[in-house]
Protein backbone atom coordinates (compact mmCIF):
# COMPACT_ATOMS: atom_id res chain seq x y z
CA UNK A 1 0.00 0.00 0.00
CA UNK A 2 1.14 3.40 -1.41
CA UNK A 3 1.18 6.21 1.17
CA UNK A 4 -0.02 9.18 0.12
CA UNK A 5 2.07 12.56 1.00
CA UNK A 6 0.59 15.29 3.58
CA UNK A 7 0.84 18.99 1.60
CA UNK A 8 1.92 21.26 4.44
CA UNK A 9 2.43 24.98 3.62
CA UNK A 10 5.76 25.97 5.73
CA UNK A 11 4.57 29.45 6.17
CA UNK A 12 2.05 27.76 8.58
CA UNK A 13 4.90 26.31 10.38
CA UNK A 14 6.63 27.12 13.51
CA UNK A 15 9.72 29.10 13.16
CA UNK A 16 12.56 27.41 15.12
CA UNK A 17 14.88 30.63 17.31
CA UNK A 18 17.39 30.86 18.96
CA UNK A 19 17.77 31.67 22.80
CA UNK A 20 18.43 35.47 21.96
CA UNK A 21 15.53 35.44 19.84
CA UNK A 22 16.76 35.49 16.00
CA UNK A 23 15.39 33.79 13.20
CA UNK A 24 17.84 32.99 10.76
CA UNK A 25 20.56 30.44 10.75
CA UNK A 26 23.72 29.92 9.01
CA UNK A 27 25.15 26.55 8.25
CA UNK A 28 28.59 26.30 8.99
CA UNK A 29 31.09 22.88 9.28
CA UNK A 30 33.49 21.68 12.06
CA UNK A 31 35.32 18.66 11.89
CA UNK A 32 36.51 15.63 13.91
CA UNK A 33 38.43 12.69 14.08
CA UNK A 34 36.76 9.46 14.01
CA UNK A 35 39.47 6.84 16.10
CA UNK A 36 40.99 4.60 13.83
CA UNK A 37 39.03 1.81 16.40
CA UNK A 38 35.89 3.04 14.43
CA UNK A 39 36.85 3.54 11.57
CA UNK A 40 35.55 1.22 8.71
CA UNK A 41 39.43 1.68 7.02
CA UNK A 42 41.16 1.03 10.26
CA UNK A 43 42.41 4.56 9.96
CA UNK A 44 41.64 7.87 11.46
CA UNK A 45 39.50 9.74 9.82
CA UNK A 46 38.47 13.07 9.42
CA UNK A 47 34.61 13.81 9.46
CA UNK A 48 33.28 16.93 9.01
CA UNK A 49 29.99 17.90 10.83
CA UNK A 50 27.51 20.67 9.46
CA UNK A 51 26.17 23.05 12.85
CA UNK A 52 24.23 26.05 12.30
CA UNK A 53 25.22 29.64 14.14
CA UNK A 54 22.88 32.32 14.76
CA UNK A 55 23.00 35.73 12.71
CA UNK A 56 22.20 37.81 15.34
CA UNK A 57 24.20 36.10 18.51
CA UNK A 58 26.88 34.40 16.63
CA UNK A 59 25.64 31.48 18.61
CA UNK A 60 26.86 27.69 17.43
CA UNK A 61 24.03 24.69 17.79
CA UNK A 62 24.00 21.64 16.10
CA UNK A 63 20.44 20.60 15.33
CA UNK A 64 19.67 18.42 18.22
CA UNK A 65 20.43 21.22 20.83
CA UNK A 66 18.66 23.57 18.79
CA UNK A 67 15.51 21.57 18.65
CA UNK A 68 15.70 21.28 22.24
CA UNK A 69 16.52 24.43 23.31
CA UNK A 70 12.90 25.50 21.05
CA UNK A 71 11.11 22.26 22.71
CA UNK A 72 11.87 23.68 26.18
CA UNK A 73 10.96 27.36 25.73
CA UNK A 74 8.36 27.18 23.29
CA UNK A 75 7.09 23.75 24.09
CA UNK A 76 6.53 20.99 21.08
CA UNK A 77 6.96 22.65 17.59
CA UNK A 78 3.72 21.73 15.70
CA UNK A 79 1.82 23.27 13.19
CA UNK A 80 0.49 26.68 14.47
CA UNK A 81 -2.39 26.72 16.00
Amino acid sequence: MQQQAVKVDVRDLKLVTCECGGEHFEAIMNYRILPALYSNTGAEQMLAVQVSRCIACKKVWDLDSLYKDFSDRKGKILLKQ
